[in-house]
């Protein structure tokens, strides 16, 4: 029999992937590379950056199906939706503007790069505000299964941000983008060393074996 306050190997996996690839993701993020840097690192450090994107969703899925509760799965749609835009920004900035660049002078063709990044800024504050339903939304699960922080910060997490963004308050240029996801980020991380430190159940509907 497994104490359903144990998280087994795959949860476990869960943790440890939303606590490290959370925080790898802004370090990369705050490391951000400018047009002067080159194509090279540009592509390197968005590709690291959407591989820990990829980390963290596979974290999340895990969790889902560990918890098998109303409230994680009514929230995985626009997790799904938000990893879809902000991967796809990542691709515009990371990999498309830098192979344009090696073809086309930024300043003979200026309305293509201007087009280039108005879908950026259009895909990135969608995957901001999908990510913040899905938080509230898991936020609920969280609160219903007695985990009253837990659902605090992850209306936090939803909250702030689209506050921020909504209101005008920021933009997803640098700085900005490097608040908010940081903010995003922290309840990921909490979420993924609270699951590692098997304080409570965090798996409800799991059935002890």
């Amino acid at each position: 029999m497994r104490s359903e306050n144990t998280a087994s190997n795959e949860e476990r996996i869960a943790g440890w992937l939303l606590a490290g690839s959370t925080a790898l993701a802004v370090l990369l993020l705050a490391q951000h590379p400018t047009e002067a840097d080159g194509p090279t690192l540009a592509r390197t450090i968005h590709g690291g950056i959407l591989l820990f994107m990829l980390a963290q969703a596979i974290g999340f899925t895990l969790l889902v199906r560990a918890r098998r509760g109303v409230w994680d799965v009514a929230g995985s749609p626009a997790f799904a939706l938000a990893m879809i835009a902000g991967m796809a920004a990542g691709m515009v900035d990371g990999f498309i503007v830098p192979a344009t660049l090696e073809h086309f002078p930024r300043a003979e063709n200026a309305a293509l790069f201007q087009a280039l990044w108005e879908v950026n800024q259009a895909l990135a504050p969608a995957g901001v505000l999908l990510t913040s339903i899905a938080y509230a939304l898991w936020g609920v699960g969280y609160w219903r299964s007695g985990h009253r922080m837990t659902a605090a910060l992850a209306w936090g997490a939803a909250g702030i941000p689209a506050v921020l963004l909504l209101g005008g308050l920021v933009t997803m240029k640098i700085a900005g983008a490097v608040l908010i996801y940081s903010i995003q980020a922290a309840w990921a991380a909490w979420l993924g060393a609270a699951i590692l430190s098997a304080r409570g159940n965090f798996f409800p509907n799991r059935s002890s074996e």
